[in-house]
Order: structure tokens, then C-alpha cells, then sequence
């Protein structure tokens, strides 16, 4: 069950994508497919190296500091804790009232979409160490991030062009209580093993 785990990790931290995604869709005067395109493999990029780098990071602190049993359920134990602090602040987001500057914009921006990741790049190092200490696999990390990546930027870009931005605060929510319950679920199943 962990892939499933994992999985659902990945799409709830990719609602923030979907949210961002949203709002810059909201914005353009046309959607062009090749500027999609380019934005679905820039973001796929960068969440596979973020989420790679922080699932390395987990597994190389095992190896070196040679952490075994009871030590690796803090591990587990710092999971718990990171996802239910991601899911707080998707929390926080969803009640954050941002002001947008609303004007027509003729393309997206790959250069400006990065820029809206970068600032959460943090967000999804800390996923990914999250992952590794809940014993998930990087082949599932990384063909779950490309599949829910692409779908999260295209489901956003269209519904932001189609609907405006308002369904940005309940991708918020809906990724927030993926991430806490899953981190509760994985607290709760350590302490009782303990």
C-alpha cells in the first residue's frame, strides 16, 4: 500500500501546481498547445529533481548515519510530521487572500511559471524526504509526479481559461486534507507500532 500512499502524496501536493496553474490560466487571451506543452514538461522537470532530491537526501542520512528500527521510526515519525505541516500550510494558503492584477496576457510564461514553483520548490524537497521515510520507491515517485504533473497543469490551465480562478481555495483544501490525513494516518499506525 505504500505506492497508493505515494501516489496520494503527490496529488496533494500537486493541487498547489493546479491552483497556480488556475490562476495563470485565468489571465490569457488564447491557449496555444505548444506553450502548454513546454510549461507540462518544464514543471514535470522541476518536481521529478525536487521530489528526487529530497527522496536522496532521506536515503543518503539513513545510509550514513546507518539508522535501523527504532531509529527509523523517528523517521516515519518526521514523515507524519512534514506532511501534516504541508497540509497546514495548503491550509494557510486556501484562506490567503491574494490580490490579483487582472490583465489579458497574450501567452503563458514558462519563465514566469518557474518562478511561481521555485518559490515552493522548499515544499517539495520536504515532500520528497517525506517519501523516502515512508519507504516509497523512486521508479513510483518519479512516473506518479510525471502522470499527475502534466494532468494537474493542463486540468488548470483549461479550467482557469474556462472558469476564472475560483476554484483555487478548494484545490487548497482538497490537497490539505490529503496531505493531514494521510500524515495523521501514518502518526497514528507508528505510535501504535511502537
Amino acid at each position: 500500500m505504500v505506492w497508493l500512499e505515494s501516489i496520494l502524496i503527490i496529488c496533494g501536493i500537486s493541487f498547489d501546481i493546479f491552483a497556480q496553474m488556475e490562476c495563470q490560466g485565468s489571465l490569457i487571451a488564447d491557449i496555444k498547445k505548444e506553450q502548454v506543452i513546454k510549461i507540462c514538461l518544464a514543471v514535470v522537470a522541476w518536481q521529478v529533481a525536487a521530489l528526487i532530491t529530497g527522496h536522496f537526501l532521506a536515503s543518503w542520512f539513513v545510509r550514513w548515519k546507518d539508522i535501523e528500527g527504532s531509529e527509523l521510526l523517528l523517521g516515519e515519525i518526521m514523515s507524519a510530521v512534514i506532511l501534516i505541516a504541508l497540509g497546514a500550510r495548503q491550509f494557510y494558503e486556501s484562506r490567503m487572500k491574494y490580490s490579483f492584477v487582472e490583465h489579458r496576457e497574450e501567452r503563458l510564461s514558462v519563465k514566469k511559471m518557474l518562478l511561481l514553483l521555485g518559490r515552493v520548490t522548499f515544499y517539495t524537497v520536504l515532500t520528497g524526504i517525506a517519501l523516502a521515510f515512508t519507504g516509497a520507491e523512486l521508479s513510483v515517485i518519479v512516473v506518479s509526479v510525471v502522470i499527475i504533473s502534466i494532468a494537474a497543469v493542463m486540468i488548470g490551465i483549461y479550467t482557469g481559461y474556462n472558469f476564472g480562478f475560483e476554484h483555487r481555495e478548494k484545490a487548497y483544501v482538497i490537497g490539505a486534507l490529503i496531505l493531514v490525513v494521510i500524515g495523521a494516518e501514518n502518526f497514528v499506525g507508528t505510535l501504535i507500532s511502537l
